[in-house]
């Protein structure tokens, strides 16, 4: 599990999707050079934070909430947060960052739980992700509310549900 902590982001680019599956095959082909037995164990692992859904695997439950711990951390240390990850994506148009971020933030917050061992997070973490996605809910008006006049008919912030993400990566973090 050290390993896959250490390796889980060694390959990242922001405009790709596929960091994940890039970091794994680097971590196994690493541990084969090593002679480090775990190397399978190690690229599961790191999959697994693709989607952040460990199943049943305590090891990969210990992994993904290490991985989304900042989503827990104090107002402040959120904020510079999710100003770093804005800034990782300078290149998304801010619509569509919005939009992207809303539903990575959304996904995580429909789940009945967003840790398995970190209770002690929960609150925070559900309370920083509300927080985030409040601007984004009221920025992020239906055109077609729009009356072609000063004002809006029907004014109402989107609040559907969606899915999918800013440049396909589905990882928040």
């Amino acid at each position: 599990m050290k390993l896959a902590a250490l390796l889980h982001d060694v390959i990242y680019d922001s405009k790709a999707s596929d960091n994940e599956e890039r970091s794994a095959v680097y971590a196994e082909r690493l541990c084969e050079e090593l002679a480090i037995p775990v190397g399978k164990l190690v690229a599961d692992l790191i999959r697994k934070t693709k989607t952040h859904d460990a199943g049943e695997d305590a090891d990969a439950q210990v992994l993904l909430d290490a991985d989304l711990a900042i989503l827990g951390a104090s107002e402040m240390k959120y904020q510079s947060y999710a100003e770093n990850i804005r800034r990782e994506y300078a290149w998304v148009p801010e619509p569509d960052y919005r939009k992207g971020r809303r539903q990575i933030l959304e996904k995580f917050l429909t789940r009945p739980k967003i840790y398995h061992f970190l209770s002690q997070l929960e609150q925070p973490a559900r309370r920083n992700l509300a927080d985030e996605i409040t601007p984004y809910a009221f920025l992020l008006l239906r055109i077609s509310s729009f009356d072609g006049r000063w004002g809006f008919s029907n004014f109402r912030a989107a609040s559907t549900p969606a899915t999918g993400s800013a440049a396909g990566s589905s990882k928040p973090i």
